[in-house]
């Protein structure tokens, strides 16, 4: 089952209010090379090894970055836990798992317009939604369980545990203990299609 409710979130200078697509979303800010706005959202141990899916409608600030800023994350640098993040080097969306040996087919991110983005996992294939849409899947895999806080904003980087921190705007963020259905991915996006 979907885990519902409210999940406790702590916020670290993320502007809240500001007029995003269904209603009103968080701004983040990359200060620096190494600090930034973000929230994080604690653990989620109903995520588990098992189906999950993180999605967000985001809009860029820009679409060159000096790092691969994250959007959503809980990977931990091994096998464990998945991430979406803007990857600078190609400019593009990706979803990989862990230590980004397990990642799906990125999408080309070549304008400062709001996407919706969806990183979903079936139990052995992660794959990758931008608006509403598949980009492509990755190869079979096992998840293990992430040990780290899901982050919303910022990723961590490999083995050098340097944050990469996002500059933009993220609305509607969602986090789920399954593997969401190519129709439902489809269906949040249709609800802020066309609202901003």
């Amino acid at each position: 089952d979907d885990a519902t409710g409210n999940q406790d979130a702590t916020s670290y200078n993320v502007s809240r209010g500001a007029p995003a697509v269904l209603d009103n979303g968080f701004g983040f800010t990359e200060i620096n090379d190494s600090a930034g706005w973000y929230v994080s959202a604690g653990q989620f141990p109903e995520l588990g090894d098992g189906p999950q899916t993180f999605c967000a409608w985001v809009k860029s600030d820009k679409t060159l970055f000096t790092r691969s800023p994250g959007l959503i994350t809980n990977a931990d640098g091994s096998n464990d836990g998945i991430s979406i993040r803007l990857n600078f080097v190609t400019p593009s969306i990706e979803c990989y798992a862990g230590d980004g040996t397990y990642y799906a087919t990125k999408f080309n991110l070549d304008d400062t317009n709001w996407h919706h983005y969806c990183c979903t996992y079936t139990g052995d294939v992660l794959d990758l939604y931008a608006d509403g849409v598949s980009q492509g899947s990755s190869s079979s895999f096992v998840l293990g369980t992430s040990s780290n806080d899901v982050e919303i904003g910022r990723d961590v980087a490999f083995p050098s545990s340097e944050f990469r921190y996002f500059q933009g705007m993220m609305d509607e963020v969602g986090i789920w203990n399954r593997s969401l259905t190519q129709s439902e991915v489809t269906a949040i996006y249709n609800s802020g299609n066309g609202r901003y």
